[in-house]
């Protein structure tokens, strides 16, 4: 009786270290390494679409010419998704006849526009401060960015995107959408964010469970490690299906 008691006992202890381990985890993960985002409206098409789900790198980002970034915004009080297109110290001219850009004077080549940009230039050389990136929308004529409201500070970059989880085209590449094909492609955008979410979580618990059983020594844990991983598998692989959908 009493072996059964310390048993459970013990059990008890190594779930609570479990959880605790997988809350502070998961925190320190999509609290400050990676976060998850959606996008709104059409700026950036045709490389995102409206109600896109995507996966940032926060913590430990730089950012380069040419990244995709999310970015908080005083201007329109939410968070925008755009392309970086000059750093820190470069200098930016758009053209506004043709919409071409021209960093540091040299014509920078940008091969994920669609649509040729109809004069939606600055019309003026623009130097970017230490600090600071220019960004533009992939779909120009569509797009308010830094040839609105200027360059944007690198500490007001949320993450950079490393993966789109969930790209649907529902707007047929139009600039106007209605209210319900804006929820049911945000919903859609957030449940595979989920999936995503949570088949990172099930790997990390089938990987806690394996350091449980190495310290343990306990041969029931193989059951939880190989149920939480082929779980946390299985929602990856869901999330890499919908990706190329």
């Amino acid at each position: 009786m009493h072996a059964k008691k310390e048993n459970k006992s013990r059990e008890f202890i190594e779930i609570l270290i479990l959880l605790v381990f997988l809350a502070s985890l998961t925190y320190l993960l999509f609290g400050f390494v990676f976060r998850i985002s959606n996008v709104y409206g059409e700026s950036m098409y045709p490389t995102l679409h409206h109600g896109a789900a995507l996966l940032l790198r926060g913590a430990g980002y730089t950012p380069k010419r040419g990244d995709i970034v999310v970015f908080r915004s005083e201007n329109y009080g939410e968070a925008l998704v755009k392309r970086v297109v000059a750093l820190g110290g470069e200098s930016v001219f758009v053209d506004t006849a043709s919409g071409d850009v021209y960093i540091n004077g040299q014509y920078l080549e940008e091969d994920y526009i669609e649509k040729e940009p109809l004069n939606k230039g600055t019309g003026k050389v623009v130097n970017v401060p230490e600090g600071y990136i220019f960004v533009l929308g992939d779909n120009r004529n569509f797009s308010s960015d830094s040839r609105t409201f200027g360059p944007v500070p690198v500490e007001d970059i949320t993450g950079g995107v490393i993966y789109i989880i969930e790209n649907h085209d529902f707007t047929q590449g139009t600039a106007f959408y209605s209210q319900a094909t804006f929820n049911i492609h945000s919903a859609i955008g957030m449940a595979a964010a989920a999936v995503f979410a949570i088949g990172i979580l099930a790997v990390l618990t089938s990987g806690a469970y394996f350091i449980v059983y190495l310290v343990g020594k306990k041969k029931e844990r193989i059951e939880d490690i190989r149920g939480f991983g082929l779980l946390g598998l299985g929602c990856l692989a869901v999330s890499v299906i919908v990706h190329f959908i």
